[in-house]
C-alpha cells in the first residue's frame, strides 16, 4: 500500500516518495485500468525521475535526523549536522539550477531550513560547543561558515564575541 505523508514528520514525504517508487509498477498497472477517471494524475517518465531525485535530496535530511537523535548527542554535532546540510541543499542547488521544478522547491526548503537555523543564533551555546570542541576550535569557523561571512560580514566574530560573553 502506498504510504502516506503528514504534517507532523517532514521525513513522511521521503518515506512517501520511496514507497511510490517500490510500488511502480503497481501505481502504473492501477493508473492504466483506471485511466479515463485519473488520466491527468498519470506520471510520466520525467516525473518518477522526479521522484527519485527528490528522494536523494532528502535522504541527508533523514539520515541527519536520525543522527541526532538519542541521548548520545552531543551540542558540537547540531551546528555541523546543519551546515552539512546545507552544503547539500547549495550542491543540488548547482545541478538543478536548469530545472525549474526542484530549482523551486530546492529554494523553498532552503528558506524553511534557514529559519531553523537562524534560531541557532539565539544562544551561543551551539557555537560555544564548537570553539570548545578541540577538533573544531576557531578553524571550524573559517573552514564552515565562508557562506555565512559571504551573506553577513562579522557573522564569526558575532558567534566568537556572543560566546566571549557567554
Amino acid at each position: 500500500m502506498l504510504k502516506r505523508d503528514n504534517d507532523t514528520r517532514w521525513n513522511s514525504w521521503l518515506v512517501m516518495l520511496e514507497s511510490a517508487i517500490d510500488l511502480k509498477n503497481q501505481i502504473r498497472v492501477f493508473i492504466n485500468k483506471n485511466y479515463k477517471l485519473i488520466s491527468k494524475n498519470n506520471l510520466n517518465s520525467n516525473e518518477w525521475e522526479t521522484i527519485r531525485e527528490t528522494i536523494n535530496i532528502l535522504q541527508p535530511f533523514k539520515d541527519t535526523t536520525e543522527a541526532l537523535e538519542g541521548n548520545k548527542t552531543t551540542l558540537n554535532k547540531v551546528l555541523q549536522s546543519m551546515d552539512f546540510v546545507i552544503n547539500h541543499v547549495k550542491n543540488k542547488q548547482e545541478e538543478h539550477a536548469a530545472n525549474q521544478n526542484l530549482s523551486a522547491s530546492l529554494l523553498t526548503m532552503w528558506f524553511a531550513f534557514n529559519k531553523y537555523y537562524q534560531l541557532t543564533n539565539k544562544t551561543p551555546a551551539y557555537a560555544a560547543a564548537l570553539l570548545l570542541n578541540p577538533t573544531c576550535r576557531r578553524k571550524y569557523f573559517d573552514n564552515n561558515w565562508q557562506y555565512l561571512e559571504q551573506r553577513s560580514k562579522g557573522t564569526i566574530e558575532q558567534a566568537i564575541n556572543a560566546v566571549r560573553k557567554l
